[in-house]
């Protein structure tokens, strides 16, 4: 069972990464050339005011991230994790409101992959016996909401996204909740083996924070500061996970 649970969540994830690649490259295709015998007065006549730069617009996108352990408001610990086994990959689509050249209320819904790889240390503390692990991981999937303020560095740029700050919030309803170790051969099991916890009920079901992004037309550098807890505490006490994600989002198209 242990096995059949990690080979799904090993394919979600990479069904994440695949759909939102090829979402992002839709808007490649979505390119419409009109011709027109006259020059009309307003050009929204042309694009219905959907475009990046309109009243509305929206598109798919996917980003990556990782963690970091820099800082905790309420001054609780942070489990220390292995930089290139933890990865956090999001997939989704991003709507848009213009009210004026320079302001812009942005939505998201998307789908979410969280891993975090511990580094194990002295003060780690995990809910299965370190006694001969080797590796262990948390895992988390979600799906979520954005919301957030736009602010438009340059208010004649055309039909186009521009450069631009997000600042705004984010929350997270999580589907998968689990826990995975592998342990090496031992004088009890001959052989290595693994041990997955589902539904791990020590880790919330849902997760919010604050975003801040900076982008330019396709590209987007973003933080994300998680203000709730990961674990509920129940039956363990476990240290809390990095807070703070880093990375940066894409999506394609002539935007």
């Amino acid at each position: 069972m242990g096995n059949d649970c990690m080979r799904s969540l090993r394919l979600t994830y990479r069904l994440l990464i695949i759909l939102g690649l090829i979402g992002s490259l839709n808007l490649s295709y979505a390119q419409v050339v009109v011709l027109k015998e006259t020059v009309p007065d307003d050009f929204e006549e042309l694009d219905q005011n959907f475009g990046p730069n309109r009243k509305r617009f929206s598109h798919p996108f996917v980003s990556y991230g990782s963690f970091a352990n820099v800082f905790d408001h309420k001054g609780q610990a942070q489990e220390n994790i292995l930089f290139g086994k933890s990865l956090d990959v999001v997939s989704g689509e991003r709507y848009y409101w213009n009210f004026s050249k320079i302001y812009t209320l942005v939505f998201d819904t998307n789908f979410s992959m969280r891993m975090y790889g511990i580094n194990r240390t002295p003060t780690t503390s995990l809910p299965l016996t370190t006694e001969g692990m080797k590796r262990s991981k948390y895992w988390l999937g979600s799906f979520g909401m954005a919301l957030g303020n736009q602010f438009n560095f340059k208010p004649n740029r055309g039909n186009q996204l521009g450069a631009y700050i997000f600042i705004g919030g984010y929350g997270n309803l999580n589907f998968v909740r689990r826990f995975s170790a592998h342990y090496g051969a031992s004088n009890v099991m001959p052989q290595p083996y693994k041990v997955t916890l589902k539904k791990f009920k020590e880790m919330d079901f849902y997760d919010y924070g604050a975003t801040v992004k900076f982008g330019k037309t396709n590209f987007t550098l973003f933080a994300r500061y998680r203000l709730s807890e990961i674990f509920i505490q129940r039956n363990y006490n476990l240290v809390e996970l990095p807070r703070l994600t880093f990375g940066f989002e894409f999506f394609s198209g002539n935007i």
